[in-house]
C-alpha cells in the first residue's frame, strides 16, 4: 500500500515533470504505484525507485514529456471521433433521432410564434454561446469536485479538448458570417439576411447548432482514458 508520504512524493513528481492535466495524473501515478508496489527489492524507497526503475523505462523526464505530448494527441483523436459518432447518432441512430426531431418540432413552433428573424437571430446567439458555455460549464464543476480532493490536479484535459472543439463551432461562424459576407457581398450581414429570407436555411442552421450543443453536452458525460501506449 502507498502511504500518504509516499502519495505526497509522487504528487511532487509529476508536478515537477508537469503534469498537470487529472487523466495524466492518474495513469502515471497508477503506472508508478504499481511498479513500486511490485519492486524487486522491498527495501528500496520510492523516490530511488522512481530514479532507478520509473525514470529509466519511460525514457527519463524528457521521455515522459514526450509520451504525453503524444497521448494527449490520441486522447484528442478519441474524443473527436467520439463526437462525430454521437452527431451521426442524432441523425442516423435510434433513439437520437429522436432529440433531433424534437429540435426541429421546437424550431417550428418558435418559427410559427415569433418568425425566421428570431430564429435567425437565435440560431447565431446559440451556435456562438452555447457549446462553449456548456464546456466551460463543465470546467466549473470538475474544478469544484477537484477542491475537495487533498492533491492532485484541478484541471481536466477531457474539459479542455471539449472546449476547443466547442469554440471551433464559434471561431468558424465568425468568418462564415462577417468577414466572407463583408469581403465577397460587401454586406457583413447578408448572411444573416439569407437565414431570415430562406426558412429551410434558418431552420436547418438552428437545428445544427442546438444538436452541436447537444454534442458537446454528451461529451461531458463521456468518460475517456489517457493512455500512456497506444492500444
Amino acid at each position: 500500500m502507498i502511504t500518504q508520504e509516499e502519495h505526497q512524493e509522487i504528487y511532487e513528481f509529476l508536478k515537477k515533470v508537469g503534469v498537470n492535466q487529472i487523466e495524466i495524473y492518474q495513469e502515471l501515478y497508477d503506472h508508478i504505484a504499481t511498479s513500486y508496489e511490485n519492486r524487486r527489492a522491498i527495501s528500496e524507497d520510492l523516490r530511488t525507485h522512481i530514479r532507478e526503475e520509473v525514470q529509466p523505462s519511460l525514457g527519463g523526464v524528457k521521455g515522459i514529456q514526450r509520451i504525453i505530448k503524444s497521448q494527449t494527441k490520441a486522447f484528442e483523436k478519441e474524443i473527436q471521433q467520439r463526437a462525430f459518432a454521437i452527431a451521426k447518432s442524432y441523425v442516423f441512430g435510434w433513439p437520437g433521432i429522436l432529440v433531433t426531431i424534437v429540435a426541429i418540432s421546437l424550431v417550428l413552433m418558435i418559427n410559427k410564434v415569433w418568425g425566421m428573424e428570431v430564429i435567425a437571430t437565435s440560431a447565431l446567439i446559440f451556435g456562438i454561446l452555447s457549446p462553449p458555455m456548456i464546456a466551460l460549464a463543465g470546467m466549473i464543476v470538475f474544478y469544484k469536485k477537484s477542491l475537495k480532493r487533498r492533491l492532485g490536479p484541478t484541471n481536466s484535459l477531457k474539459n479542455l479538448k471539449i472546449m476547443r472543439f466547442a469554440a471551433f463551432g464559434t471561431t468558424f461562424i465568425n468568418p462564415i458570417f462577417f468577414l466572407i459576407g463583408g469581403i465577397v457581398f460587401r454586406d457583413s450581414g447578408w448572411l444573416f439576411d439569407q437565414l431570415v429570407d430562406n426558412p429551410i436555411l434558418g431552420l436547418s442552421t438552428f437545428v445544427i447548432f442546438v444538436l452541436y450543443g447537444l454534442v458537446c453536452l454528451q461529451l461531458l458525460k463521456e468518460k475517456f482514458q489517457f493512455k500512456l501506449v497506444s492500444e
